[in-house]
């Protein structure tokens, strides 16, 4: 993950060197898969040109309404031990656990009754994040930014 933080920051110094990087007015950084975001976000505030020319804006989360349970299950049944070093903790309840926005998608492919039941287990690991609910991606940009 060092390397991951090194390329992001060296990305973001060239970019700085840019005049063009003046007109952008976002940069989302989206981590593919089952990232622990707790690093990216602690590149952000550890370095001193990221601090004085950039704001994290916010955290977004994408929670699939169709396997997020199992995800939870497994961490919780495991006691740690698949977690690794960071405290067994799955993945999917870290980014969950960082975000202030959570995308619940695939609402399709639940019951309402499912539906129900993942959401308040996101609001039980993170009670201040607000929980969109979505299909095949699908929501307001507008409600992810700003």
């Amino acid at each position: 993950m060092f390397a991951v933080r090194q390329d992001l920051l060296a990305t973001f110094h060239r970019m700085f060197a840019n005049e063009a990087f003046a007109q952008l007015h976002y940069v989302v950084i989206e981590t593919t898969g089952l990232a622990d975001p707790a690093p990216l976000i602690q590149s952000f505030y550890m370095d001193a040109e990221c601090q004085a020319r950039m704001r994290l804006d916010g955290v977004l989360a994408v929670a699939d309404a169709k396997h997020f349970a199992e995800h939870v299950a497994r961490s919780r049944s495991d006691g740690g031990q698949q977690g690794g070093a960071h405290g067994g903790v799955s993945e999917a309840i870290k980014q969950v656990a960082y975000a202030d926005r959570v995308l619940l998608n695939k609402t399709d492919l639940v019951s309402a009754h499912e539906l129900d039941s993942v959401a308040r287990s996101i609001q039980e690991i993170n009670r201040s994040a607000v929980v969109f609910r979505a299909q095949y991606g699908r929501v307001d940009v507008a409600q992810l930014l700003n």
